[in-house]
């Protein structure tokens, strides 16, 4: 998947299509020091994610 920026918005839309490809299964995801893999709305919305 490709995206126009590299931005918070952008990783949790590629996070959600993952998501969408293997909803039974596990999902590991490993990242690198990107802000947007770490920002303070894909930490919240990693945590709603998780909740369901």
């Amino acid at each position: 998947m490709t995206a126009s920026s590299r931005n918070s918005v952008f990783y949790q839309r590629f996070l959600q299509k993952v998501e969408a490809a293997n909803p039974t299964g596990d999902i590991y995801v490993v990242t690198d020091n990107l802000s947007s893999h770490n920002s303070l709305s894909t930490r919240t919305w990693g945590v709603l994610v998780l909740a369901h």
